[in-house]
């Protein structure tokens, strides 16, 4: 699973099923939610980033991330679904949309 700066955001979810997990190295429920992030990252088609909150205020804000872990399921640029605080696999993948 790939870190993604801030300037490449938009272009990394503007095309198919894009997953991001919105983290921060001090966040300890972030470093929980990594490894089943690098789960889905193995078992789906859906393409997994992340995020380093601390890096990218402006996408942050422009989400209205208030709460981290935040990962969000992006089609084609569009949000689809959003899961706040640390999160089971089965929930994500559950939520991931049909091509």
């Amino acid at each position: 699973m790939k870190e993604v700066a801030e300037a490449d955001f938009k272009t990394e979810i503007s095309q198919g099923i894009t997953i991001v997990d919105f983290w921060a190295p001090w966040c300890k429920p972030c470093l929980i939610q990594a490894p089943i992030m690098d789960q889905i990252a193995k078992s789906s088609a859906a393409k997994v980033i992340k995020v380093n909150i601390d890096k990218a205020e402006s996408t942050v804000n422009g989400l209205g991330i208030e709460t981290i872990p935040t990962v969000i399921i992006f089609k084609d640029g569009v949000e689809a679904e959003r899961f706040v605080g640390l999160t089971e696999a089965n929930e994500i993948t559950a939520a991931i949309p049909a091509n």
